[in-house]
């Protein structure tokens, strides 16, 4: 009799675990400048990882063009790391976003110089998001 006991409960733990590990949390979609152009799909709870080229000792950086903060949250400051630890060289900039709502935007990042707001980006990353249930 305890031995059948055991054996359920130990079926009923498996049971739930495998429940629990089919729930999936958001994912992670991680993108570089190679995915500029291209349409992607995201769910809400997911995350919006974009890893672009950048130097921001030559006063270039990287920035977010308003449009898509109905969908996307940014997570905070975009983070820098640089290819090396020779001083100036160029690097990484990781932008992170949170997906909120369901929906279709694009999103446009431009690389500048934020005191020449005059002067045309050097480049620019431009998906299209579409967020689904």
């Amino acid at each position: 009799m305890l031995r059948r006991i055991s054996f359920t409960l130990v079926l009923l733990m498996v049971a739930i675990a495998l429940i629990a590990a089919g729930k999936q949390s958001g994912i992670t979609l991680r993108l570089t400048h190679a995915d500029s152009g291209s349409t992607i799909t995201l769910h809400p709870g997911d995350t919006l990882e974009i890893v672009l080229p950048g130097n921001p000792t030559t006063g270039y950086t990287w920035e977010v063009k308003p449009g898509s903060e109905a969908l996307l949250k940014q997570k905070g400051e975009p983070t820098f790391m640089p290819d090396s630890k020779a001083l100036g060289s160029e690097g990484r900039m990781t932008f992170r976003f949170d997906v909120v709502a369901v929906g279709k935007a694009p999103l446009v990042l431009i690389y500048h110089r934020t005191f020449e707001p005059d002067r045309p980006p050097p480049r620019t990353f431009g998906i299209r998001v579409l967020v689904t249930e």
